[in-house]
């Protein structure tokens, strides 16, 4: 048997801790890979164990306290071919704090891709709410143990104010604020910036910070300014996945009246 040499794979933030574990695999809970994948280096197990925080757990490391359910999803890289997808749920509604376990067996021996998305549904659908990518190395005849620490990511946004009425060739700042899916305030990547109509309304934004910014009346009419922030700790490039990351977005409706509509008082 092997000893237990660890390498850790440090990835957009996120750090997997792999160890090869030795020969054998598996546990009540464990996943074939696809018959249809040739095997001709010889195969080996990927063995996962993910830990839900207990809801009281304040500011935990390796997924949100929001998080009920895990999707793992493994690729062969050379071909790009899918191994097999496991979605792990919270063991009981406010359960926590032990490891939950499935295993990947006769995986493809080589080098193998793995997507982690954590969500708020207990089916591993909806918004994804923290995420992992890493690749790790499958060893014919052994059982690679991979532990997961998965960044949280931007998925609620607020703006202010939501709605607003200018006069033509009028100005107004906005702000927006992001949170991850435990209410903690986050810093986005960047944030992008665009309005439906510009001919009724433009938005600039502010050159120090992007979260912030400017929109102008052009035109009479009303329009949609949308502020959308890319999920911090996602991939600078997606995966080929059959899940997906859907970046966090805030609404503004703007209004743009004729300035002689807009009466000032002055006592």
């Amino acid at each position: 048997m092997r000893g237990l040499p660890h390498v850790v794979l440090g990835l957009l933030g996120v750090c997997i801790l792999v160890t090869v574990a030795g020969c054998g695999s598996g546990g009540p809970e464990s996943l074939a890979a696809d018959p249809g994948i040739e095997n001709s280096a010889g195969s080996g197990s990927l063995h996962f164990a993910v830990r839900f925080p207990p809801r009281d757990e304040v500011a935990p490391e390796a997924l949100p306290v929001a998080t009920n359910s895990v999707g793992i999803t493994v690729h062969t890289l050379n071909p790009y071919t899918l191994v097999g997808s496991a979605c792990i749920e919270r063991p009981a509604p406010n359960g926590g704090g032990d490891a939950v376990s499935t295993t990947f067996q006769e995986v493809p021996a080589g080098t193998v891709s793995i997507d982690v998305h954590a969500y708020q549904s207990t089916t591993c659908t909806g918004t994804t709410i923290a995420y992992c990518y890493a690749e790790a190395e499958v060893i014919a005849g052994e059982t690679i143990t991979v532990s997961m620490i998965a960044d949280p990511l931007v998925v609620i946004g607020t703006g202010v104010p939501a709605a607003l009425e200018i006069g033509e060739g009028g100005s107004e700042d906005v702000a927006t604020e992001w949170f991850d899916a435990d209410a903690n305030p986050m810093i986005p990547d960047f944030v992008a910036w665009d309005s439906d109509d510009p001919g009724v309304a433009t938005v600039a934004v502010n050159p120090g910070d992007d979260t912030l910014a400017t929109i102008t009346g052009v035109g009479i009419g009303t329009c949609q300014v949308t502020a959308e922030a890319s999920p911090t700790g996602a991939p600078a490039v997606a995966q080929v996945s059959p899940r997906t990351i859907v970046p966090a977005e805030v609404a503004f409706t703007v209004t743009v009246v004729d300035t002689g509509d807009i009466v000032v008082i002055v006592e």
